[in-house]
């Protein structure tokens, strides 16, 4: 099975132009979120306050995107209603009209030829630094690159940025989400987008509006060279991947890919009420990895990313969701988690668990197999309380800077299963949490409702139902 890429002229304004990947056999996803031992940076960021925290909605010509259009776009409005499955005025009945000219598509061109690519780094874990970084924000106000390349693949690459990478001591790149995302209509009919990317529709490919457009370049051509410069330049690449819902979000959402082929396979419902989607994830629905179809599309994804363009590894948002069986229970034992360590490319690879979900049971800190790496909410919680406060148990701070062995001391797994971190995209940036004691997240039209309000001790496990999705 190959892959490859190409743009898709029949899209549509409401969803953008996809830069489509389906493999040459049919694919149900074409186009449809300190000392030794793992180490973790806050992002050093140069964005106001008002970019803090996770704010879910984000202008996105506050950072240097198009907006896609006025909120009283009409038009827009009747475009966006022609992607759902149902009748606007009634969920409960399928709209009857054809929108095959509206639908998203994608084409299969033949396979590229490239040229051979620079060695993985290969970072030994208890060396790994991460820096997560968003692609556009990285780079939209460096001085040094030219503003015609800032906020694009190739700028993240650019020899300015690798200076930076190298002064900071990072070794690993953790990009948020790159595959193509269809921003949520509600965002977009207030003129805002979902920034930081976590609203998925084609899991094969590089979102386009990273691409800098520069003539005899492709948005997939650019993701490549970019990894293989910083491969060269000794730095790795992990992917924030989002398998845990997709841009369909709930019944009222629209129907763009897996909801239209396959409904009750791609995703968990809520029993007795198929119409509605089980949301263990805040964002409206629930992929169903107890399918082992769905398993084979999502393991396909991961080798995709990481044969064709030469990806480092993963970190899996809202990870729980992916272990839950046919009943909603986690099991570390999952199917998804087997086929990964039984895979031949991606067992060699990192894999980063964001330990937990909305949903029941959902925060599993210290409960993923061998070979996962977690983030680890409590070292963040614990080394900010001393760090801001003051405050806290010596003993627990003594046992989170030694490893945090009671989540992780058992079942062949290493203190290095632990990513240790205190600042990410969740919640304030690391500039802002020693500048402010509480979010100042004005510019996201949310009121400054959204996010955690305090930065000393953090709740990453409590989503706010009425958030529609993450990102901004």
């Amino acid at each position: 099975m190959s892959y490859s890429a190409t743009t898709c002229p029949a899209a549509t304004r409401a969803y953008g132009t996809a830069c489509c990947q389906v493999p040459e056999r049919a694919s149900s996803m074409g186009c449809g979120r300190m000392g030794r031992g793992p180490r973790i940076r806050g992002t050093a960021s140069t964005r106001p306050s008002c970019c803090s925290t996770r704010g879910r909605r984000k202008s996105s010509a506050a950072t240097g995107g198009r907006g896609p259009g006025p909120a009283d776009d009409a038009a827009l409005g009747a475009e966006l209603a022609l992607h759902l499955g149902h009748l606007p005025k009634t969920p409960e009945q399928p709209d009857p009209r054809d929108n095959a000219r509206h639908a998203l598509k994608a084409r299969v061109p033949a396979p590229a030829l490239y040229a051979p690519r620079p060695p993985r780094p290969r970072i030994a874990r208890d060396r790994m630094v991460l820096y997560e970084a968003q692609i556009r924000s990285l780079t939209m106000r460096h001085p040094a690159i030219e503003p015609a390349l800032r906020g694009s693949y190739a700028a993240l690459a650019h020899p300015a940025m690798l200076a930076h990478y190298r002064e900071l001591g990072i070794t690993t790149l953790n990009l948020l989400p790159v595959h193509f995302r269809a921003d949520e209509a509600a965002l977009q009919l207030r003129g805002l987008s979902n920034h930081w990317g976590y609203s998925p529709i084609a899991w094969l490919v590089p979102e386009t509006r990273y691409w800098s457009g520069r003539p005899g370049t492709s948005p997939a051509g650019e993701f490549r060279d970019m990894v293989d410069t910083l491969h060269a330049a000794g730095i790795e690449v992990v992917l924030d991947v989002v398998f845990n819902h997709t841009a369909e979000t709930d019944a009222s959402g629209p129907t763009l890919s897996l909801r239209g082929l396959a409904n009750a396979r791609y995703y968990h419902l809520v029993p007795g009420n198929p119409a509605h989607d089980q949301n263990w994830t805040g964002c409206g629905n629930s992929v169903k990895l107890a399918e082992p179809r769905v398993v084979e599309l999502v393991v396909g994804a991961l080798r995709h990313w990481a044969t064709h363009y030469g990806v480092d590894g993963f970190r899996f948002d809202l990870a729980s969701t992916l272990g839950r069986d046919r009943h909603g229970n986690f099991n570390r034992d999952a199917g998804f988690f087997t086929a990964l360590q039984a895979d031949p490319i991606l067992a060699d690879l990192k894999w980063i668990a964001e330990p937990w979900d909305l949903g029941a049971g959902g925060y599993q800190l210290g409960a993923f197999p061998a070979g996962w790496m977690e983030w680890n909410d409590q070292y963040r919680d614990t080394m900010r309380a001393w760090w801001l406060r003051s405050s806290g148990d010596r003993g627990v701070f003594a046992h989170r800077l030694a490893g945090s062995s009671a989540q992780f001391h058992h079942d062949a797994r290493a203190p290095t299963a632990s990513i240790n971190y205190l600042a990410a995209h969740d919640g304030l940036t690391l500039r802002d949490l020693v500048s402010y004691d509480h979010k100042h997240n004005h510019a996201n039209g949310e009121n400054n409702r959204d996010g955690h309000h305090h930065n000393a001790v953090v709740e990453l496990r409590y989503r706010r139902r009425n958030r529609q999705c993450r990102g901004q």
